[in-house]
């Protein structure tokens, strides 16, 4: 029994390797696209929330692996008068009157492709 539940740990651990990578690759599409969308003319693109896309290493616990995929709000904002969390809930929002031009809904979208990218991980691993 040794034998199979290490085979399929290690299965696990490739699966869960893949998947980060590509949810760590949906992150970064979708935090850059919300600069497709709206041009400011009031104030200069600092690309800030661009680099809030951040992952925790996979750890392992018994029979399962996890790891997370967030945004750092603590990550310096250094214009303005609000701190990164305001920039942030704003960007997704779309919030009217907030002055922040971009592509709302990039965390709603990039939660949606994990799960997309979880399944087929998972399924070209365990088919």
């Amino acid at each position: 029994m040794t034998q199979l539940e290490n085979a399929i740990k290690e299965r696990i651990s490739q699966a869960a390797s893949g998947i980060k990578n590509e949810c760590e690759k949906i992150e970064k599409e979708e935090l850059s696209d919300f600069y497709s969308q709206g041009v400011p003319n009031r104030y200069k693109r600092t690309y800030a929330l661009e680099n809030t896309g951040k992952s925790t290493d996979i750890s392992t616990s018994g029979a399962g692996v996890s790891f997370d995929m967030y945004l750092d709000q603590t990550h310096e904002y250094t214009t303005g008068t609000w701190n990164m969390e305001q920039v942030m809930d704003a960007a997704e929002s779309g919030a009217p009157g907030s002055g922040i031009l971009g592509k709302p809904g990039f965390w709603d979208r990039a939660t949606g492709r994990f799960d997309n990218a979880i399944n087929e991980g998972l399924g070209k691993y365990f088919d």
